[in-house]
């Protein structure tokens, strides 16, 4: 009897889309790791320059008495220019207000890390009128609380 059916070698089209399928699947779920990597790295950024600038204001608040009249450049001269720049963007962080024991600090960055440094603030009573709006994380520190 003659065979009918000859073995066949290589791949089939369903075994292209199985594979296919699968490396699709791992090459999304780590673009999305990535852009979470990169979204709390840059929250770890802000939050180390929010730190830097309130040791650099105590420092300058401690030898004058209250943040009135503490300036910018003096500020700068304390935590290094580079700490006045966002880390998400690289535009100048503003701080202004001085008056008393607060300050206001308003640093430019974006919706994703807003989000997660207006969570962090929250938690601690010193920050207050913490407002985010996508493009920016805006705050007010006061000493007294």
């Amino acid at each position: 009897m003659e065979q009918l059916f000859k073995k066949q070698q290589g791949i089939t089209l369903l075994e292209v889309l199985l594979v296919l399928a699968i490396a699709s699947i791992i090459i999304v779920l780590s673009i999305r790791y990535y852009q979470s990597a990169t979204t709390a790295q840059q929250a770890n950024s802000v939050m180390e320059e929010i730190q830097a600038i309130a040791a650099g204001m105590d420092s300058l608040q401690a030898s004058v008495g209250s943040y009135t009249g503490i300036t910018t450049t003096q500020l700068t001269s304390v935590v290094g220019a580079n700490n006045l720049l966002s880390p998400v963007g690289g535009l100048p962080i503003v701080v202004s207000n001085m008056a008393g024991a607060t300050y206001t600090v308003t640093i430019p960055t974006n919706l994703a890390v807003c989000t997660i440094v207006k969570a962090r603030l929250s938690s601690n009573t010193k920050f207050t009128n913490i407002t985010a709006c996508g493009t920016t994380v805006k705050y007010t520190y006061d000493a007294s609380k």
